[in-house]
Order: C-alpha cells, then structure tokens, then sequence
C-alpha cells in the first residue's frame, strides 16, 4: 500500500480506530465520543463496509395475546 500524507493519512489511521472499536462491539456513538468524530458523515465513511456487532440485530417480535399459553384465542 501506498504511503499516505496529510489530511488522508489521518483518516486512515482513525478508519482503522474505528474499525477496530466497532470490531470490539462499541456503538456507533461511543465510537464517536472516543474519537472525538461529530459528524454522522464522516463516521460512516469511517465504517463504510464494516457490518455492525451482532446485539444491534433486530429484536425477536413480541407474543400476541393469541399465541400466550392459557389464552382463549
């Protein structure tokens, strides 16, 4: 890889900080107060490609009424 200078080597060292605290499971905000990054943008061009961790999947839904044992339905 090719030497980076500047504004863009600083952005790749704090991609790779990112990417390793989202590996770690951190949420996007703590990231962001870690980093000092206030900008939603440039926080998701620094994760661009990186999946979330798994706890942030969706929740499994609720049970109705209908589906509770000793219900009626």
């Amino acid at each position: 890889m090719a030497h980076l200078t500047g504004e863009y080597a600083d952005c790749e060292t704090l991609r790779e900080q990112a990417v390793t605290l989202r590996r770690q499971g951190l949420s996007r905000r703590q990231i962001r107060d870690r980093l000092r990054v206030h900008d939603n943008d440039t926080l998701d061009r620094l994760l661009q490609g990186e999946p979330p961790p798994a706890w942030t999947g969706t929740p499994t839904p609720r049970t109705t009424s209908a589906n509770r044992p000793g219900s009626c339905a």
